[in-house]
C-alpha cells in the first residue's frame, strides 16, 4: 500500500529519502527535501529544498574549518550560535550528538527554515530562539522588513522596521542557566561589536573559542571598526587567528588549538 502512495503522489520511478517516508507514514505534510553535505566525507544532512543554497563554496570550506576546530574539543560541548539563519553552522551538530547548541535566529522566515531543518534530522540538541542578541538586554531590537537584509537598522529607520526582542549574550546565558560555554559563533552583519560588549561574563570567566564573520563594509555602516573588535577581545585576554577572507577565530591567549591556522596579517589587523 506504502508503494502504491508513492508512486501516486510522487510518480513511478522516485525514490524518496527515509525521512520523506517517514513523514507520509506518520500522517505529516510531505515537505520537498534535498540531501545536502555540510563538510566532504560525512553522512549527509536532508534540509528542506528552500535550503538548498545553505552554502557556496566558500562557505562550505569554512564550514569544514569550523567542523575541525569542534572536533578539538571532546564532546560533550556547549555551542552558542548566533545569527544561526537555516542553519549553516549549528546543524554541524549531526556528527557531535552528546554536545548542546542554543540556535539564535531573529528574522521569522528563516528561523522557520531552521526549525525544520533541525526537525528532519533529528537534532534534539539544539534549541532554537527567535532574538537579537545585543549588548544590552533591551525590550526590543529592529529589523529590516525585507527577509534578505542583514543586520539590525539605524534609529532613523525603525519606522520601517519589524520589531524583535533583544538580550545580551550574558543574560541568555543566566536565562538558560548556561553554566559554560565553549564555542560562541557570531554572524550579525554589523551588530558584532554590541554582541561582544554584552558577553563581558561569559568571555572572562567561561573563555569559549568565538567564531565571527567580520565585514568592513557592515562595520563601517554601523559605525565601528574590525580593529575596535579586536581590542575588546584583547582586552578580555583573547588572541586573533584568520580562518581566511572575512573570517576570524578568537581564542584565550593561553589556549592551543592544535590546528594550523594564520596570524592575522598587517593588512587585516589595520582594518
Amino acid at each position: 500500500m506504502f508503494e502504491f502512495v508513492k508512486k501516486l503522489i510522487f510518480g513511478v520511478g522516485v525514490t524518496l529519502s527515509p525521512v520523506a517516508e517517514l513523514e507520509i507514514q506518520d500522517g505529516s505534510l510531505i515537505q520537498n527535501t534535498v540531501s545536502i553535505s555540510l563538510v566532504d566525507g560525512l553522512d549527509k544532512l536532508e534540509i528542506l529544498q528552500e535550503s538548498e543554497k545553505i552554502l557556496d563554496q566558500e562557505d562550505k570550506g569554512y564550514t569544514a574549518k569550523l567542523y575541525e576546530i569542534l572536533r578539538t574539543k571532546q564532546d560533550p560541548f556547549v555551542v552558542l550560535d548566533i545569527g544561526a539563519e537555516v542553519g549553516n553552522f549549528c546543524l554541524l551538530a549531526k556528527y557531535f550528538p552528546a554536545s548542546k547548541w542554543y540556535a539564535v535566529e531573529s528574522k521569522a522566515e528563516k528561523l522557520s527554515l531552521l526549525k525544520r531543518n533541525i526537525e528532519l534530522n533529528r537534532l534534539f540538541q539544539v534549541d532554537c530562539f527567535k532574538q537579537a542578541v545585543l549588548k544590552e538586554s533591551e525590550e526590543f531590537a529592529y529589523l529590516p522588513k525585507c527577509s534578505d537584509e542583514s543586520g539590525l537598522v539605524e534609529q532613523n529607520e525603525r519606522i520601517l522596521a519589524q520589531e524583535v526582542d533583544a538580550v545580551s549574550v550574558d543574560q541568555f546565558c543566566q536565562d538558560q542557566k548556561i553554566e559554560h560555554v565553549d564555542f560562541i559563533k557570531i554572524k550579525a552583519a554589523g551588530s558584532e561589536l554590541k554582541i561582544l560588549l554584552g558577553a563581558n561574563q561569559c568571555l572572562t570567566k567561561q573563555r569559549p573559542l568565538i567564531f565571527v564573520d567580520l565585514s568592513h563594509y557592515h562595520a563601517k555602516q554601523y559605525g565601528f571598526t574590525i580593529k575596535e573588535i579586536k581590542k575588546v577581545l584583547k582586552r578580555c585576554g583573547y588572541k586573533t587567528r584568520s580562518l581566511g577572507i572575512r573570517r576570524w577565530v578568537f581564542m584565550p591567549q593561553d589556549h592551543i588549538l592544535g590546528l594550523s591556522l594564520q596570524e592575522s596579517t598587517s593588512k587585516e589587523s589595520a582594518l
